[in-house]
């Protein structure tokens, strides 16, 4: 059996991207408007593929499951993907609608993480549109020496409510 021993991995390059500035002091009330500039900033950049992203269900037995699709659209219900009606995604929701869903930005060492319930959406014979609206979206960003910086915004009855960690 070959491994990948900690030695081999722990000289690998890391967080080699170049992060752009954030000003923590414009951040916008609710997360869907700092994803739309974060989005438009990684693609502006020149980020290959910036709309892919990691859907996690969780399956019959409670297991995760995850893969890559990409980002359909994002409005003021959430962020929208589309799969196969026959898909073992759109089994897995519609038992158990929990999903997240995570961008991964390497050129700008940065990520998104969003936490909700997906809803389907009907849009033809054989495809379905999935929505998840967020109850929890986190972003982070990095630096080369490991520096990271997150903005979590929590949905509550009142609105979002949005916390800070720096280095």
């Amino acid at each position: 059996m070959t491994n990948l021993s900690s030695d081999f991995l722990g000289s690998l390059p890391q967080l080699t991207g170049t992060p752009p500035t954030i000003d923590l002091d414009l951040l916008p009330e609710e997360p869907r408007e700092l994803f739309a500039r974060w989005f438009r900033e990684a693609v502006d950049a020149g980020v290959p593929e910036a709309k892919a992203m990691t859907v996690a269900t969780v399956d019959a037995d409670g297991l995760p499951d995850a893969r890559m699709v990409d980002l359909q659209s994002v409005d003021e219900n959430g962020w929208t993907f589309i799969t196969g009606k026959a898909s073992a995604k759109a089994a897995q929701l519609t038992a158990n609608p929990a999903a997240a869903l995570n961008f991964w930005w390497q050129p700008q060492i940065r990520a998104v993480r969003i936490r909700g319930e997906a809803t389907p959406i009907p849009i033809g014979e054989y495809a379905q549109a999935w929505r998840v609206d967020p109850i929890h979206v986190e972003f982070w960003q990095s630096t080369a020496k490991q520096e990271n910086t997150r903005i979590r915004y929590e949905r509550t009855e009142m609105g979002w409510e949005r916390s800070i960690e720096t280095p």
